[in-house]
Parts: structure tokens; sequence; C-alpha cells
């Protein structure tokens, strides 16, 4: 999953299915809210990862 809009975005892929590559583009105050960083593959361009309590 992607973003195709510049900026700070917010990408929710907390699913429960494996990413195999999470991108957030251009930003930098980026969130990925993911299921897990081991799970789901973030790339580098996503500053801040939230992940489940």
């Amino acid at each position: 999953m992607s973003s195709t809009r510049g900026g700070d975005d917010v990408v929710n892929v907390q699913d429960g299915a494996a990413e195999l590559s999470v991108s957030c583009g251009e930003g930098s105050g980026d969130l990925a809210i993911v299921d897990d960083p081991g799970f789901d593959r973030v790339d580098a361009d996503c500053e801040t990862l939230q992940r489940p309590s």
C-alpha cells in the first residue's frame, strides 16, 4: 500500500494481513499504523510507526 499524495500522511494497514510493502511517500511527519513491524514491511519513508498495544 502506498500514498499518492505528498505531505504528512497516515497509512493504516492494521488489518491482520501481512503487507509486503508499506510506503508513506514524501513528507517528514508520516505515520504508519501497522499490525507489527515484523509482520508488515514498512519503508523508511514512514517516519513514525504505531503498533498495537
